[in-house]
């Protein structure tokens, strides 16, 4: 995984539960703490997330009231999802080896809960 594709799904989990800890991160990422610390730290530069320190309610967190107002999706995968309208609604649907991997990858970072 692509340190982009990582960034979106740390986004992606913290807008659906709104903080999460940074050993649970790496956890589902399978990367290590540091890797998840440089990527939040990246992150806290263009995305409204903060962290808190401590033991108890430690983390990182969505700024309070601010929605997930952008789609999290890569234009390989925009291009995939377009391919597999245009199939359906021409009644064939051929997909590559490639395409289903990236649908895939979709439905993995939508379940991530």
């Amino acid at each position: 995984m692509d340190i982009a594709s990582r960034r979106n799904i740390i986004l992606l989990e913290l807008y659906r539960k709104r903080s999460c800890t940074i050993a649970e991160l790496a956890e589902k990422l399978g990367v290590s703490t540091r890797t998840i610390r440089r990527d939040i730290e990246a992150l806290s530069l263009t995305e409204p997330i903060y962290t808190l320190s401590g033991r108890y309610g430690g983390g990182v967190y969505i700024v309070k009231d601010v929605k997930n107002v952008r789609a999290y999706i890569t234009y390989r995968q925009l291009l995939t999802i377009h391919k597999l309208i245009m199939s359906v609604k021409d009644h064939c649907c051929y997909l590559s080896d490639e395409d289903l991997e990236i649908l895939k990858e979709i439905i993995k970072m939508n379940m991530l809960n």
